[in-house]
């Protein structure tokens, strides 16, 4: 059985949360339980301190089967207040339960799937679609630079002003290469342009 944990960042004024195709992104998988990174679960429906509610959850990526989260009357423990919340979804053609406890004031910003018996993280789910992907890296000296002298001369520095790369041939003539600028190798044994 594995445990599912939803926590928030801030108070309710109200008694009941409204979810409309909420977006929550897996951002960390470290458990095989048929959710990928990047998958995309969109929750919606209402949850009420009094009565608790049923949320249908959309998996946007088609990795499992649409779900639904039950979600139990608010309930009360030392440090604050909670929801106990159960699911069930197929993955690879077996039922996974998931427990747990949630809480919504005024909407969950993180979900975190635990591994069966463990303390470990399986799944941590974030509030949103998911981020852009980095940008690719600059161009550098042992890519876009290693074609010849002067696509080498050509790389501009990452930051700052000065040349990036160096095209470097060996004395014995054997080697021609583009070297970071400022880690060129010695110069008893190549020449670089710059």
């Amino acid at each position: 059985m594995l445990t599912l944990l939803l926590t928030t960042l801030s108070q309710s004024g109200g008694h009941s949360i409204h979810l409309n195709k909420q977006p929550y992104h897996a951002a960390l998988v470290l458990t095989e339980i048929c959710i990928e990174m990047r998958d995309v679960h969109r929750l919606s429906g209402t949850i009420t301190d009094d009565k608790g509610g049923v949320l249908s959850v959309h998996v946007v990526n088609g990795t499992i089967a649409d779900y639904k989260m039950s979600v139990a009357p608010l309930g009360h423990m030392p440090h604050g207040t909670f929801h106990n919340i159960s699911a069930s979804y197929l993955c690879k053609g077996k039922t996974v339960s998931v427990t747990g406890r949630a809480t919504f004031p005024p909407m969950a910003t993180e979900i975190v799937f635990n591994a069966p018996s463990s303390a470990e993280v399986g799944v941590i789910f974030l509030k949103g679609p998911n981020p852009p992907p980095p940008p690719p890296p600059p161009p550098s000296c042992a890519t876009t630079g290693r074609v010849n002298q002067s696509a080498c001369d050509a790389v501009k520095p990452a930051s700052g002003t000065g040349p990036a790369c160096s095209w470097c041939e060996s004395k014995d003539g054997a080697h021609k290469l583009c070297f970071v600028h400022d880690h060129k190798p010695d110069a008893a044994d190549w020449n670089c342009d710059r």
